[in-house]
């Protein structure tokens, strides 16, 4: 009697990109020209959840990977550099109100900058963009 030998072909998953669900904080207010309490910190910390995360796995701020730590697949925390914030670091800043002498060409009540953030698994799988929300606030002094 002969055998029938059956190879049976295991399928692998294709590398699917991660998936970014929230960010927390997704907000912040920063004080313009100077801090709203006390003095700037050095980083904002920055939990990013979803799924699909790989180790490795790095956060993006505009394009701009930042210092990551891999929690689980679900979750990843991120380092921003506090000066990522700053008026002049944003790429579209809008015044929050028209007219006025705002710093840095805000309006009165001053501006609302955008940043996009994404996670980059190794391999180059980009997930898609969450945005963080800075309210700059004028402060005199």
């Amino acid at each position: 009697a002969t055998v029938a030998r059956h190879h049976r072909q295991v399928r692998r998953q294709p590398h699917l990109a991660p998936t970014l669900l929230q960010l927390t904080p997704n907000e912040m207010q920063v004080g313009v020209p100077n801090p709203l309490n006390g003095r700037n910190p050095t980083s904002v910390d920055l939990i990013v959840t979803g799924r699909g995360f790989k180790q490795g796995a790095s956060v993006r701020w505009n394009q701009k990977p930042l210092k990551t730590s891999f929690v689980s697949s679900t979750r990843l925390e991120a380092k921003v550099p506090f000066d990522y914030l700053s008026l002049n670091r944003m790429a579209a800043v809008k015044q929050n109100s028209p007219g006025g002498s705002g710093p840095g060409g805000m309006g009165p009540d001053g501006a609302t900058g955008v940043a996009s953030v994404q996670v980059s698994n190794p391999g180059g799988r980009v997930s898609g963009r969450l945005k963080f929300t800075v309210s700059y606030v004028v402060v005199g002094g």
